[in-house]
């Protein structure tokens, strides 16, 4: 029977020497005690990694996220990725770290649960969100790195582009009209097309202002400058421009045939002079006569007279 009658001597009975306790352990292969050794290391430095996890934030938190082509975009983990670091390579999504994103800073709420997301469109362009947070952790059980946080702003980095139609040289059309009619049309590109304003301007030979980018217009006779305009609210507005040149190159007809007027009687003098009136003929051109010229001969050369329409008339 074993008595332990004082404390002194209880610890005597259960205190072992290292000697007495490694003398105890039957002997090992050296392999295996260095497979022991070396799992025990692993076990703490990958216990004390798992617990270092920590996340270095960026200098600021405002951040824009840009739609795309197709005007779409994504707050998801791929665009914190590049703006958070750690100390630690195992807590990076690269090296099999995962990033969350949060609606509180404690990391406790997971986004999304009541903020808006995570797919945006054209309708949310300016849409400032409230703040979210990021944090990183190790595939282990380790402890979650504090968070950092982000101002998250949607924008629209793309800017609309204008294809006018090539510069045109044409005709007046046929017909009592001074002018050329053509449909003018150019197109655009955006990945937002709902949020753009668009019109064009005439301005030379033909003016006006006109929305769309589409329209008939009759040009006049001269040099007219389309400017195309398309504005997204967010960028400058985006002109480009397209010349007309509308030409006459119809010759003007005389409507009323050869000048005429009544013989002239002989002065009282006997000089052989006589005095009388010529009517000039109609003359006609859809584009207006500016000035015409009636060649006298009768009967014989006399000077060339020049004459000009009335105000308000080709006669």
């Amino acid at each position: 029977m074993l008595k332990f009658n004082t404390q002194a001597r209880f610890l005597n009975r259960f205190s072992f020497s290292h000697g007495q306790v490694f003398k105890a352990i039957p002997p090992l292969p050296n392999g295996l005690k260095t497979g022991l050794v070396a799992a025990l290391f692993c076990c703490l430095f990958s216990q004390n990694s798992i617990a270092q996890c920590n996340i270095v934030c960026p200098s600021s938190p405002d951040i824009d996220l840009s739609l795309d082509a197709l005007g779409q975009a994504t707050l998801d983990p791929t665009v914190f990725e590049p703006l958070v670091s750690s100390s630690f390579s195992q807590c990076l999504p690269a090296n099999g770290g995962v990033l969350e994103i949060w609606e509180d800073a404690a990391g406790t709420i997971p986004y999304v649960t009541a903020l808006a997301g995570p797919n945006f469109n054209c309708t949310d362009v300016g849409l400032a969100l409230p703040p979210v947070f990021v944090t990183l952790n190790d595939p282990g059980p380790g402890v979650q790195s504090p968070s950092c946080q982000f101002n998250v702003t949607i924008v629209d980095n793309v800017v609309p582009i204008i294809f006018p139609p090539a510069d045109i040289t044409v005709n007046t059309d046929p017909g009592p009209s001074c002018a050329s009619v053509q449909l003018m049309a150019a197109t655009v590109f955006d990945n937002c097309m709902g949020n753009l304003t668009m019109e064009h301007v005439l301005t030379g030979a033909t003016t006006g202002t006109f929305p769309t980018l589409a329209g008939t217009h009759a040009f006049n006779v001269g040099t007219t400058t389309i400017t195309w305009r398309v504005d997204d609210g967010v960028h400058p507005v985006f002109e480009a421009t397209t010349i007309v040149t509308v030409e006459d190159n119809d010759d003007p007809t005389l409507v009323g045939g050869s000048p005429t007027g009544p013989a002239g009687n002989l002065t009282a003098n006997g000089s052989c002079e006589a005095t009388f009136d010529i009517v000039a003929p109609e003359v006609a051109d859809e584009c207006g006569i500016f000035s015409y010229e009636i060649d006298l001969n009768y009967p014989s050369p006399m000077a060339d007279v020049t004459l000009f329409p009335n105000p308000g008339g080709e006669t």
